[in-house]
Parts: structure tokens; sequence; C-alpha cells
């Protein structure tokens, strides 16, 4: 299968992944739109097991918490509390209201 897939995208050998693999293309997009100066709310955040589970060379790229001023995450799930990204952590029931103020985020992602 390894074989396949650099035949396929042979750009694996130089940095491990495909230039369209979706996580480089959703992170591409969120980092040019993002700088020093916002907070962003990561909204499905969970725990933030994406930073245990993706290889290092990918996690850079996917790492905007160290990008951005404040990264606030947010579940219906209660693991949200146990965040690996952010100290900033807020979860809520299915249906309540949010517990954020209007415009207190310059960007939301949902990944």
């Amino acid at each position: 299968m390894a074989d396949v897939l650099k035949r396929l995208y042979p750009e694996i050998a130089a940095g491990g992944f495909p230039h369209n693999h979706p996580l480089i293309i959703f992170f591409t997009r969120v980092n040019i739109l993002i700088d020093e100066n916002f907070t962003v709310l990561d909204f499905g955040a969970g725990r933030g097991a994406l930073k245990e589970i993706v290889p290092e060379r990918i996690r850079r790229h996917t790492d905007i918490a160290r990008r951005v001023k404040k990264l606030v995450a947010f579940d219906v799930d209660p693991a949200v509390l146990n965040n690996i990204v952010t100290r900033h952590r807020f979860h809520a029931e299915v249906g309540a209201p949010l517990p954020f103020g209007d415009e207190s985020f310059d960007a939301i992602i949902s990944w």
C-alpha cells in the first residue's frame, strides 16, 4: 500500500503527507486568515486529540494555539474540559445558550 501511495503522491517522500491531505488544506486556510492578535473559538474541540494522533510534522502546521493571542475550546461533550491544547475550555449541553458574549471571537473554526 505504501508503494501505491508513493506512486500517486510522490511528495510524501519529501514531507510525509500528500499535498491534498485534508488537515493541510483546512489549516493552510486557517493560518492565512488568523494573526497573533486573534481570539479564536474551536467549536467542537473535544479533548484536543488531534494533537496526540497526527505526526509531528503535520501537528506543527495544525497547532494554531501558538499562532493566536487566545484559543478557546468549546464542545457539548464534557471531554472538552480535559482539552490538551488550551486551558480556556467551555462545555454546554446541547441546546443550551453558548457561554460567550457577542463579538468575543475574531474567528471560529470547526474541524
